[in-house]
């Protein structure tokens, strides 16, 4: 890759991002990458993730922005670290919850991307960019993938540091990604993943903060309610209403099901499940997660590879569902479920 692939890619957003509405904030060429692996990839950030300079609004619902970001959070240190050329920041819904939409879906105006990570899947889907980072609270990275037809990976809960990200549910959070291509995918997770995964403990891990998003934006809900929205806002308020007993035992019940959804995974590479529950929903919404999160509970890894088209224009694709701490042995199966996909639709 050289830099005239980044200046493409700042052309394409030119022309097309007016109607698309992947990016939030200002776009730029960020100037000579570091030798590496991924030298040269153009790579959209999600709204929700640090990126040295800019702001981290997180689709805020009034629209407000906190000061630039002193430093980028570890993943996207890791990626410039390895050459990528971070081009700005990509749509989010409202702090990675289930707000509007406002990207559109880079086939159908009518259509939305899903979300929460809209603005990176829409961006892979139309060429703008050669990869971009997304988080998945419930479905927020395969969920997009599959409306826009793109491969996408859910890392391991734990796998990649979190340092840097705005939280929702850190029992839960996780980074992941949109590329090109698999290969694409396998590339980027090699560097973010960096060391071994690391399996947290899924009480300790939340210490003293609980009820996770209520616990997360409370001081602010208190503060300056009009800063959300009406459903976030609510959102919040049922939070707080859950006791610690309760938040404990349903902590219980995520070990228990990643325990038994790994008894499952025994002896097989992966299991496949549709990755969205339908084709791509009507703008402005973002969607069903309910193919994601069980596996988004049990912290397991996930990958979206695209299996067909309807009607020649709306993706579908299956999720690919590993082990903890399995994710590139995942991606090596998923690389092989796209070259199948591709022979048996030939």
């Amino acid at each position: 890759m050289t830099s005239l692939d980044v200046a493409t890619a700042l052309d394409r957003i030119a022309a097309t991002d007016a109607e698309l509405g992947a990016w939030v904030g200002p776009v730029t060429d960020p100037g000579p990458s570091a030798a590496g692996p991924l030298r040269g990839w153009p790579l959209g950030v999600k709204d929700l993730i640090d990126v040295r300079g800019l702001s981290t609004a997180a689709g805020a619902y009034d629209g407000s922005a906190p000061p630039p970001a002193s430093a980028d959070a570890e993943v996207v240190r890791r990626l410039r670290a390895a050459g990528a050329a971070v081009l700005g920041k990509t749509e989010a819904v409202e702090y990675g919850w289930f707000g509007t939409v406002r990207t559109r879906h880079p086939r159908c105006a009518d259509r939305s991307p899903g979300g929460s990570s809209s603005g990176s899947a829409a961006a892979v889907a139309a060429g703008q960019v050669r990869a971009a980072l997304g988080t998945q609270t419930a479905g927020s990275v395969i969920r997009p993938a599959a409306y826009c037809g793109v491969p996408a990976v859910k890392w391991s809960h734990g796998a990649v540091p979190m340092t840097g990200v705005m939280p929702a549910s850190p029992s839960l959070d996780s980074l992941g990604a949109y590329a090109a291509s698999v290969a694409d995918l396998v590339a980027l997770s090699a560097v973010a993943l960096d060391q071994d995964p690391v399996v947290p403990d899924p009480i300790t891990a939340a210490g003293a903060p609980v009820r996770e998003i209520a616990t997360v934006h409370a001081p602010r809900h208190r503060a300056e309610p009009g800063h959300f929205s009406p459903s976030l806002g609510a959102a919040v308020a049922e939070g707080l209403a859950i006791s610690d007993a309760d938040y404990r035992a349903a902590l219980r019940t995520r070990s228990a099901a990643r325990a038994a959804f790994e008894a499952c995974l025994v002896g097989v590479d992966a299991c496949l499940t549709p990755a969205a529950t339908s084709l791509a929903p009507p703008a402005g919404e973002p969607g069903s997660p309910a193919c994601n999160v069980p596996f988004t509970l049990a912290g397991l890894p996930a990958v979206a590879v695209p299996a067909a088209e309807v009607d020649g224009e709306l993706p579908v694709a299956v999720q690919l569902v590993g082990a903890h701490g399995t994710d590139l042995r995942l991606l090596a199966t998923a690389a092989w479920c796209a070259r199948e996909t591709v022979a048996v639709g030939a």
